[in-house]
């Protein structure tokens, strides 16, 4: 069982190895499950010849570690797959600006452009929700700012994410709040104290950074 930190993504996944062949022991692949291992919507070709007998582990640095045997079985083989490589970013077979992999694992349509639908209706398109790391299925997961009290402002925030809190005067454009930074979360929710600007009112917004 593995926890995804790809984009701050919270949700934790059931990866397994085997061969993809249902005759021989070939096509070592790496699969994905989402939901307890009732489905494996996703996967990805590891080792295209013969390889079997094999171990999976997550590495300190969240990354899967795999032993495996290949070829004539005589030597353990281990390969360190990075979180980008299996999920596949670059796959976009819909041209939505969505990665497949995120999509199928969020119950998405990947062949379907539906990057502006908002399915549940939390005022967030499917993109949107994408770009920082919530779920396009659940209205309770959405980035937002939930209280300002004083010069406290906090969000609904992804534990390993970073974020830019902005602001405006106008809603037309906007701006990173003048002496503050990046602020990495550490829990569910986050809070930061926002430099006080008694001359003008304004309008505070928080993004999460890729």
């Amino acid at each position: 069982q593995w926890t995804s930190t790809h984009r701050g993504d919270p949700r934790e996944f059931i990866v397994f190895g085997n061969p993809a062949s249902s005759s021989s022991r070939v096509n070592f692949t790496l699969r994905v499950s989402p939901d307890g291992g009732d489905t494996w919507p996703v996967s990805r070709l590891l080792y295209a010849g013969s390889g079997a007998y094999s171990s999976l582990c997550i590495l300190p640095d969240r990354s899967i570690g795999v032993l495996f045997e290949k070829d004539n079985y005589t030597r353990i083989t281990f390969a360190r797959v990075e979180e980008a490589w299996l999920l596949n970013p670059a796959a976009d077979a819909d041209n939505d600006g969505m990665p497949d992999a995120w999509e199928t694992l969020h119950g998405l349509n990947a062949a379907l452009n539906d990057s502006a639908a908002d399915p549940d209706g939390d005022g967030e398109s499917n993109s949107e929700e994408q770009a920082a790391g919530t779920d396009p299925l659940n209205a309770a997961s959405a980035l937002g700012i939930t209280s300002l009290t004083g010069s406290a402002l906090t969000w609904r925030s992804i534990p390993g994410r970073s974020y830019r809190i902005e602001e405006s005067s106008g809603l037309s454009s906007w701006q990173t709040v003048p002496g503050m930074g990046s602020v990495l979360a550490t829990g569910a929710t986050s809070t930061s104290i926002v430099p006080a600007s008694p001359a003008r009112s304004r309008f505070f917004r928080v993004r999460a950074l890729p």
